[in-house]
């Protein structure tokens, strides 16, 4: 495991509209289909699946039809913004990124969860995934799942120049500069991050700045004020 100061940053949460179809229906016999929107999940082992068939069971009379959204970021919440703003959202539960909690319940697109909710409930959860869900002192969603940040290493390169996985980022730059000056390959990336105009480019300079000992903000509303701190977090990026 790499030492450091690097630490998955986005977590993802499912929170209810403001529509009928989350409330309690009085005739507890009639069938109820909610309908979730999610991001795709990439990869062959989607579990939304088997969740919902789980919540299913458990919730007899209740079905959740399941309808996927673009796996960007960008494109999720102008989708939810659009629709919601018409109150014309054909759809009861929705996945969302951890930085649009506060939006939507300021909007009033979210159902407050607070009375359904318990202490009890919460703690199982790590602190960090339910802090962002709260607004205003009120439960607005709750944790589903979290991003952490795993690196995965080429095994026939390093075994190739005789080199173990790094433990730390020092050596893991060291490691890059070695093998790309060896490989003499243009083609070759050190390390893949996100370097687009988008949502991941600032997901990871913040994480170097911040593993680096850099702050966004100074106590008196400075941006950055550590600059050399934030200089060397992104020389680290390039670095790869």
């Amino acid at each position: 495991m790499l030492t450091g100061g690097w630490r998955g940053r986005a977590l993802v949460l499912v929170l209810c509209v403001l529509v009928a179809g989350c409330a309690q229906r009085p005739d507890a016999a009639a069938a109820v289909t909610l309908v979730f929107k999610h991001a795709k999940i990439l990869g062959p082992s989607d579990p939304v699946p088997a969740l919902l068939r789980e919540f299913e069971r458990r919730h007899p009379g209740v079905r959740v039809q399941a309808e996927s959204l673009s796996w960007n970021s960008d494109d999720q919440h102008q989708f939810f913004v659009i629709n919601l703003e018409g109150r014309g959202a054909a759809f009861d539960v929705m996945m969302l990124d951890v930085v649009w909690v506060a939006e939507f319940a300021r909007a009033g697109w979210l159902l407050d969860l607070s009375p359904w909710v318990t202490r009890a409930e919460l703690e199982p959860h790590f602190p960090s995934t339910i802090a962002p869900a709260t607004w205003n002192g009120r439960v607005w969603a709750m944790p589903w799942l979290m991003n952490v940040g795993i690196l995965y290493y080429r095994a026939d390169l390093l075994g190739k120049y005789g080199l173990t996985p790094p433990r730390t980022w020092e050596a893991l730059v060291d490691q890059v500069v070695r093998v790309r000056a060896a490989e003499r390959n243009p083609r070759l990336d050190g390390v893949l991050w996100q370097g687009r105009q988008y949502e991941g480019l600032t997901v990871n300079a913040l994480e170097a700045i911040w593993a680096n000992g850099g702050r966004m903000f100074g106590a008196d509303g400075t941006v950055f004020p550590d600059e050399e701190r934030a200089a060397g977090g992104l020389a680290f990026l390039r670095a790869l």
